[in-house]
């Protein structure tokens, strides 16, 4: 982080309790900015009142401390990319993306259901794209066993990045008119993609994406997975700026290409929140997003430790104050942007 995301940063619980971003946020990040004052001092509580944070900021500007110093240069956004191209007659209809992290036991049965779905489903052309997140049990070894060709293709990174940062390497490397997101655990099934093309399909010229829901099946879960699932999405939706769906984290999402060029590649959450963003990001750009129930089943082996609501709920915060406050500029929407790098993410050919 940079002076300017810690500083806006601490200031996010308050914002999102009621206070107003513009009023009352930014203008204490750039007084602070222009004063020069360190801010590492700030990092020692989660949050502040403005009142609080104006007391703070006196106490840093006293003469008697010698804690004044120069801002850091702001760092440069990272460089953009687009969906990969191809030329029109070769351009497949469906790219599915699934990341995978240490997958090597759940992985080859959902491969082995979702490639036998698509050779016998899918006609126009498709390919699946699995993206290898770092993993150190021979999960590329696994994918690698099917056989790489057009069709299943295999990104690979030497350390892990996160579910976000891999799905943002799967998208930049897709070149579908339509782009599906799913899990590797398999927990929906390929199967109920028709789902989520019947409501992309019916919601509207600007309809960008079309999100998977749960409610049915996490309705049975106990009660207190139940209010943590409550507490989360009142937060999204503070976050994107109003409920837009019941179920912001299922996996198993449908996206036009359009929309996925002038999103995904875009992504700042590297972590599990990456849903938040990525519907944020779909409504600040005005397309539209529909969801559709799907089956869904709780496989074991999951990788959502007893952190990673805290670490979503911070992601979830720091979407909405950041990209409010222009810290995070909002992407351009007809995906147009200078070329990425690969974050690190290589394919591998059958070959290597």
């Amino acid at each position: 982080l940079d002076e300017e995301e810690v500083l806006a940063a601490v200031l996010v619980l308050p914002a999102l309790l009621g206070y107003s971003l513009e009023r009352r946020v930014q203008p204490r990040v750039e007084r602070t900015l222009a004063a020069g004052v360190d801010v590492r001092g700030v990092l020692r509580t989660i949050t502040y009142t403005p009142a609080k944070f104006d007391a703070w900021l006196e106490r840093q500007q006293q003469p008697t401390t010698a804690r004044r110093a120069q801002p850091a240069a702001r760092r440069a956004p990272p460089p953009r990319a687009q969906l990969g191209a191809a030329a029109d007659g070769d351009a497949p209809s469906l790219s599915v993306v699934v990341p995978a992290f240490n997958e090597a036991e759940r992985l080859p049965p959902v491969l082995r259901d979702s490639l036998r779905y698509l050779r016998d489903e899918r006609a126009a052309g498709w390919e699946l794209i699995v993206v290898d997140d770092g993993s150190t049990d021979g999960t590329a070894d696994a994918v690698r066993g099917f056989g790489l060709s057009p069709e299943l293709r295999l990104l690979r990174a030497a350390r892990n990045g996160g579910k976000g940062a891999a799905l943002r390497a799967g998208a930049r490397a897709a070149r579908g008119a339509r782009l599906l997101l799913m899990d590797a655990d398999g927990a929906t099934p390929l199967a109920a993609l028709p789902a989520l093309e019947r409501a992309l399909d019916g919601g509207g010229a600007r309809c960008g994406l079309a999100t998977g829901s749960r409610a049915a099946v996490l309705a049975a879960r106990p009660w207190r997975r139940q209010l943590m699932g409550r507490v989360f999405r009142a937060l999204a939706a503070t976050c994107v700026g109003g409920a837009v769906v019941d179920d912001t984290q299922c996996g198993f999402k449908l996206l036009t290409s359009t929309a996925a060029r002038a999103t995904l590649p875009h992504l700042r959450t590297t972590g599990w929140a990456y849903d938040v963003e990525l519907i944020f990001l779909l409504r600040r750009l005005r397309y539209g997003v529909a969801s559709a129930p799907v089956p869904w089943r709780d496989v074991a082996g999951s990788k959502v430790g007893a952190a990673t609501p805290l670490a979503m709920a911070w992601d979830v915060a720091r979407v909405a104050a950041l990209y409010r406050l222009g810290v995070w500029p909002l992407p351009p929407d007809d995906g147009s942007a200078a070329a990425a790098d690969d974050d690190g993410y290589e394919e591998i050919t059958g070959d290597a």
